[in-house]
């Protein structure tokens, strides 16, 4: 299954996709606290750093951009410098916002988190939810009306802020199943169901489906008569139901129906998951999939999304990579620089531990063991650089590594105290060590007392420390395949005695 699947996120192309809905500007003020202010029983945050990122419906276009599709991105933003964030952002990201309002008097919705580290300690939101007049919700229908005939999907996120009205669902809806072009909607918590009848899918939360009007759920199949119920009621083609740490359940009119479950190795944060799964969804049925595969592929992208700290896109060759992963559990382990560089980010900013070492791995023995053993005891995760073919091959001789690179980072993965595993192609780990691991300890073998540790200066000079530990006297890979090779050469001319 995971073949097809990589294959389908392989085929997905630049389709287009419309996305309308309430557009957030989200701000993150991140710092530290070391103290309780004097005036009050309150917490003291020192930011260190601002940043800016599309939200609501925003994020939704966001996603699908870096993906690859070619977005279009309709909705409502105030007069105000936010709104002017806010469309820097989508020219940044080639997504076209003619049709993205701008209304004096109606402040653009933002929200700011005060992160703590890697804990939220406050979230303020500056929002107007009340209904748009009934001018601006036909300017807003009038404008999608007027592209969906371009258009390979449409995606309406609602948010309950006040664009997503009846009167503009019913338009968009009607218009869509009038050229046959899907619309996939993300109900808003609290909102009328009925104004999405006739949609193509529909993807709630397990809350907001189970608080839709006249349903009353409880027990284990409760998402199985949620979807039938809404199928029926509304009458769609589809419904995904999202159920957090349960994974998802799809169900279609026919009566097809898959239970996807989660897939995350780690959950960082789970901001966002639910805009990820709707842009994945559109991506595949825009590109011309199904919905069985649309929800498999969604769960993959969200089982991503939420080791990323806040509401972050995810990219086709992430979506692949999680696929591979899914052959073999441990293989999950074996991440490239870049998801590397966001995974130690992330583990910094939980104020965990950060622990690396490296080597050529290549015939793993019980010094390796024991090496990586007390290492991951010095620290809260482990990393592993491991040198490829042609970095070990320039190190040692033409005729090594014994093992390819692949299966090095295999065996490396399965053993419980590897957490990350990274290959590198330089002849040292310098620029591993200092761009993107930047660990807080850095381990080597007690071989190496006296001699000079790549990455020490960088390690010690931002606070971490270098650990030198005991090796197994007389284990190494080169003994290992001088005896081979003794066994071979005696061997050949080998004579067995008279029994």
């Amino acid at each position: 299954m995971p073949e097809n699947l990589i294959r389908q996120v392989q085929s997905l192309g630049r389709p287009k996709v419309l996305v309308v809905g309430d557009l957030m500007l989200d701000r993150y003020e991140r710092g530290s606290v070391n103290r309780i202010s004097p005036e009050a029983p309150i917490q003291v945050l020192k930011v260190e750093r601002e940043s800016f990122r599309l939200g609501g419906a925003g994020s939704v276009a966001h996603n699908l951009s870096v993906l690859g599709a070619q977005v279009t991105c309709c909705g409502l933003l105030g007069h105000d410098p936010e709104a002017e964030t806010f469309i820097a952002e989508l020219d940044k990201l080639d997504i076209r916002h003619d049709g993205v309002l701008q209304i004096e008097g109606r402040p653009t919705t933002l929200k700011t988190r005060f992160i703590a580290r890697q804990q939220q300690v406050l979230r303020v939101d500056r929002e107007d939810a009340s209904e748009l007049p009934e001018s601006m919700q036909i300017c807003v229908a009038d404008y999608a009306e007027a592209l969906i005939p371009e258009q390979d999907a449409v995606v309406i996120q609602d948010y309950s802020k006040g664009l997503v009205t009846p009167l503009v669902c019913e338009r968009i809806i009607r218009t869509c199943r009038r050229l046959d072009v899907p619309v996939l909607i993300a109900p808003g918590r609290g909102a009328d169901y009925s104004k999405y009848r006739g949609a193509n899918c529909l993807k709630p939360n397990r809350t907001e489906a189970a608080n839709a009007p006249r349903l009353e759920l409880a027990g284990d199949d409760a998402s199985r008569r949620a979807a039938r119920a809404l199928i029926d009621e509304l009458g769609l083609d589809a419904v995904m139901i999202t159920l957090d740490r349960d994974g998802l359940y799809m169900r279609e009119a026919g009566g097809d129906e898959l239970r996807v479950p989660p897939d995350a190795l780690e959950v960082f944060d789970v901001t966002g998951a639910g805009d990820m799964t709707i842009s994945v969804l559109a991506m595949v049925i825009a590109a011309g999939g199904g919905y069985r595969d649309a929800a498999a592929v969604a769960n993959a992208a969200g089982a991503v999304e939420v080791t990323k700290l806040g509401a972050q896109p995810v990219t086709c060759n992430e979506i692949i990579a999680q696929f591979n992963r899914q052959s073999y559990g441990y293989a999950r382990k074996i991440v490239d620089d870049g998801a590397l560089k966001r995974i130690a980010r992330d583990l910094r900013e939980r104020g965990k531990v950060i622990v690396f070492t490296n080597g050529c791995f290549d015939l793993l023995h019980a010094g390796h063991i024991r090496l990586l053993h007390d290492a991951r005891k010095l620290g809260d995760v482990l990393i592993v650089g491991l040198n490829t073919d042609a970095s070990i091959r320039l190190q040692k001789a033409p005729d090594r590594p014994i093992l390819p690179q692949e299966e090095r980072a295999h065996v490396l993965a399965a053993i419980a105290d590897v957490d990350y595993v990274v290959l590198f192609d330089e002849e040292t780990p310098k620029r591993l060590i200092e761009e993107v691991v930047r660990p807080d300890v850095l381990v080597k073998g007690s071989d190496y007392e006296g001699r000079l540790v790549v990455g020490r200066d960088f390690v010690e000079a931002h606070g971490g420390r270098v650990e030198l530990v005991q090796i197994v006297p007389g284990m190494s890979t080169s003994s290992i395949v001088s005896k081979i090779r003794d066994t071979g050469t005696r061997g050949a001319g080998y004579q067995p005695a008279n029994e």
